[in-house]
């Protein structure tokens, strides 16, 4: 086999998401690896294949590099030598022994996109997900306690470390919002549930005494291409925020991309915030104004 153009990896050792870097390996006679410090600053965002030490274990996903020496795996699919599976967010173990890891279009990350520094008249902007044809001005949540859930899209990988909301209506003091996004349920397909509210992916709270856009730090992260969901929380009624009318392929039971009365939502009530894991949850369906727009922005640190 030859190799062509460059190739980024190294060996590493450990057991789980943290792995040390240990220097290149050689692809064929004359011809190493190009390591990870000579290619990536400091807290770049990677998408990776690790080939596990027994020759048999491999992921695919994002990892965040460290000039320190690390890498920080976040896999998106697991490979067991039987089983290829989404990786559910649960932990993972690899054996003991040197891996080899190096950067790699895979069948999750190939159209890797990021939005660094995303602006509209030298301001930060929110990025909207790719179903959302556009904004439709502000409203409010009704009432304390209730969460707000709508379906997104995206078509390639987004890289981001950033949650942004709007808000048009401040709310009263020491009030909040919480925004987050969350992967679809993990169901088989024709499953009761299928493709409705699984696991927190990032949260974030914003200040609602504060009107116009905000950006809040998440960890940094690589979304896959696909099918995810948004949700908004506040205490305060009073709180607007940010909607759309216009959304685009919607795809759950009891949810309508948009018509005349604004683009359906699913709804929780009685919550006291976003919770981690709504997997468990049976919200339900509503044809509503409150179709909130929660933005994705990677600003490098």
């Amino acid at each position: 086999m030859q190799f062509k153009g460059l190739f980024v990896g190294e060996t590493c050792t450990g057991t789980g998401a943290t792995q040390t870097l240990a220097g290149a390996y050689t692809l064929e006679t004359g011809v190493d690896t190009i390591p990870f410090a000579s290619a990536y600053s400091d807290g770049a965002i990677v998408p990776f294949v690790l080939l596990a030490s027994n020759g048999v274990d491999r992921l695919e996903g994002q990892a965040v590099f460290d000039d320190a020496g690390t890498l920080t795996l976040s896999p998106w699919v697991i490979w067991n030598g039987t089983t290829y599976e989404t990786y559910d967010g649960s932990g993972f173990t690899l054996p003991a022994g040197t891996h080899r890891i190096w950067v790699a279009a895979g069948s999750v990350t190939r159209g890797f996109d990021s939005f660094n520094l995303t602006e509209f008249g030298g301001t930060l902007e929110m990025v909207f997900p790719d179903n959302i044809v556009r904004a439709e001005g502000y409203a409010n949540t009704e009432e304390p306690g209730s969460s707000f859930f709508s379906p997104i899209m995206f078509s390639s990988p987004v890289a981001f470390n950033r949650l942004a909301i709007r808000i048009g209506n401040a709310g009263a003091a020491s009030s909040t919002v919480q925004a987050g996004i969350y992967r679809c349920r993990e169901t088989t397909v024709f499953d009761a549930g299928c493709g409705l509210l699984g696991k927190a992916l990032a949260t974030a709270e914003f200040d609602a005494t504060i009107t116009g856009t905000q950006f809040v730090s998440t960890p940094q992260q690589i979304l896959p291409p696909g099918r995810y969901w948004t949700g908004i929380w506040t205490e305060d009624p009073d709180v607007s925020l940010l909607r759309t009318e216009f959304r685009t392929h919607s795809g759950a039971a009891s949810i309508w991309a948009y018509n005349s009365n604004g683009a359906a939502v699913l709804r929780l009530d009685g919550q006291t915030g976003l919770a981690s894991d709504l997997t468990s949850e049976s919200p339900y369906g509503r044809q509503s104004t409150r179709g909130y727009i929660v933005g994705l922005a990677y600003v490098p640190d």
